[in-house]
């Protein structure tokens, strides 16, 4: 899960574990003029399978839900193709590759990516394909 600390080391936030997967790496994304920070933590075995995705705001963390997306290569993972846009109060999240893996390392759904994004908006995280 995801651990965050204060300047003194204080626990400020406490994730649930998300199952046994081998990796669960942070990677930030920070808008400068939001002042928002976007945390995605790649999950993996010895292949990527999405991310849960974190937003640090004004000292305080929240959980989004989870991208379950990878693109089809085994060369790249999730976080080697995200975009992130923020428009008002929406995060669009796409991906910069020809075709994607939906529910990776379970179902391995192949679809071409004709625009396909997750967007979050009024507190939810969802796929539009």
């Amino acid at each position: 899960g995801l651990l965050a600390l204060d300047i003194q080391n204080k626990v400020i936030y406490e994730s649930q574990g998300f199952g046994d997967s081998w990796s669960f790496e942070p990677h930030y994304y920070i808008n400068n003029s939001s002042g928002k920070i976007i945390i995605i933590c790649q999950m993996g075995f010895e292949y990527c399978f999405g991310g849960e995705v974190f937003i640090l705001e004004d000292g305080k963390i929240w959980h989004v839900g989870m991208i379950d997306i990878e693109p089809d290569s085994e060369e790249k993972c999730l976080i080697d193709i995200i975009q992130i846009k923020e428009i008002g109060d929406k995060i669009i999240f796409s991906f910069n590759s020809d075709s994607l893996l939906l529910e990776p390392g379970s179902e391995d759904i192949l679809i071409k990516n004709n625009g396909v994004t997750y967007n979050y908006v009024d507190g939810e995280l969802i796929l539009k394909k």
